[in-house]
């Protein structure tokens, strides 16, 4: 995409995350596998920067979680400082966030690096180092300046960064802010296993903060943030690739375009870029009175629909339902274990033995029989607020695991039990 005169070009993404401990996040990898997906990750990043050439941007800013401090090995820092060094004269902005936070130790300090005999970051590189703000210009785009701030330690951070006034180059046309922290409102996953915010902030603090363009940096799904008359005022990446089923569907990098509106003010355009060769995709499915055939079409087509892809991607599948004796889920589940790179499987089924008449001279039949009236027998006598509930949900695990045993000499626990 060319650029027209009078434009300045962008590449933002945030939160790698590189060399973060997979098997912490619930994917169901072989440690070998684990190290392939972190290398997955690292290719992600590199191909952003790949991406940042051929797209001849004017900056990439990476707005915190670059890779975590506790686990960053010296060869992939190694791989990132050429990188951005590869890119010659274009700045590389970035704001440590909670997760590669600045500090006296930290890689972001030439001083460490030599310690540990690796390279020093390029010329071209520029790394907000203080908890305060502070501002400078692009060194070849005079009309643009960058502001930013690093975070200096871990732990969640109440204060409010813009509720009082953050100084900008009021007399630049472009003041580009970086900011890595929680804004109110945001509706994804990783907000609902946060802790406490990390340096929070609203859409109208930002908007007030009157910078041209926010890149915001922490959470991990791609979000706008809009000023009250529609346009953006900011915007997270999101994660640049996903490390698990927290973080689902495409993951993205973000191409922007600051350029003149229709009236002579700035605006920001953005073009969302996936970058990463697999995703994390989660479906539901109910196989009642399915065949095994119909199983596999069924459970494709839902994770055809959640924008999986044969071979390439990594499923978390929820089983519900009753199936039929003549069906079996284990098969299916190994044949679909076959098309995708990784199936993690949560099986909520149960064999259909009830659909089936019983002979009353039988063991089965008086076994059903007892078990039914037990299991009868204790929702009649509880209360809405009654363990009795839990005790009715034993029974018919009872119920099931016992007709496993005398129809299949074995016992299928199901994983919710």
């Amino acid at each position: 995409m060319a650029k027209a005169i009078g434009q300045f070009k962008f590449l933002q993404f945030s939160d790698v995350h590189l060399d973060s401990r997979l098997s912490l996040l619930k994917l169901p990898l072989s440690l070998s596998e684990r190290q392939q997906r972190r290398r997955e990750i690292l290719e992600a990043f590199l191909l952003a920067l790949e991406v940042a050439k051929l797209e001849e941007v004017d900056a990439v800013l990476i707005p915190g979680d670059l890779w975590h401090n506790e686990t960053i090995r010296g060869v992939t820092l190694t791989k990132i400082i050429a990188a951005c060094a590869a890119l010659g004269d274009v700045p590389v902005v970035i704001a440590p966030g909670d997760r590669d936070c600045y500090s006296a130790d930290s890689f972001y300090n030439d001083q460490v690096l030599q310690v540990h005999g690796l390279p020093t970051w390029s010329e071209n590189v520029h790394v907000f180092k203080t908890k305060d703000f502070s501002t400078f210009k692009h060194p070849y785009h005079p009309e643009v300046a960058f502001t930013g701030r690093a975070l200096t330690n871990p732990d969640p951070q109440p204060e409010r960064p813009l509720a009082c006034s953050v100084a900008r180059d009021e007399r630049l046309p472009i003041n580009i802010l970086l900011l890595c922290g929680s804004i109110d409102g945001y509706i994804g996953v990783d907000r609902e296993s946060e802790i406490a915010p990390f340096s929070p902030f609203t859409a109208e603090e930002l908007e007030e903060a009157q910078f041209t363009y926010a890149a915001l940096g922490h959470y991990h799904d791609y979000t706008e943030v809009l000023s009250g008359n529609g346009n953006i005022l900011g915007a997270y990446s999101g994660s640049l690739a996903g490390r698990g089923f927290d973080e689902l569907g495409p993951r993205f990098a973000l191409l922007g375009t600051i350029h003149n509106s229709d009236f002579g003010a700035r605006q920001c355009t953005i073009e969302p870029l996936e970058l990463d060769r697999r995703r994390m995709i989660m479906v539901s499915t109910d196989i009642s009175g399915l065949t095994g055939e119909d199983m596999i079409d069924e459970i494709t087509m839902n994770i055809e629909e959640q924008g999986g892809r044969i071979e390439n991607d990594l499923v978390f599948l929820h089983l519900e339902g009753n199936y039929r004796i003549d069906s079996n889920p284990k098969t299916v589940i190994e044949t679909l274990q076959e098309h995708y790179y990784n199936v993690a499987v949560m099986d909520y089924t149960r064999p259909d033995y009830l659909s089936e008449s019983f002979d009353y001279r039988t063991t089965e039949a008086k076994f059903v029989e007892s078990l039914l009236a037990m299991k009868k027998n204790v929702e009649h006598t509880g209360g809405a607020f009654d363990t009795n509930l839990d005790r009715s949900s034993v029974i018919e695990d009872a119920l099931y695991y016992g007709l496993d045993a005398l129809r299949q000499k074995r016992v299928t626990v199901r994983d919710v039990d």
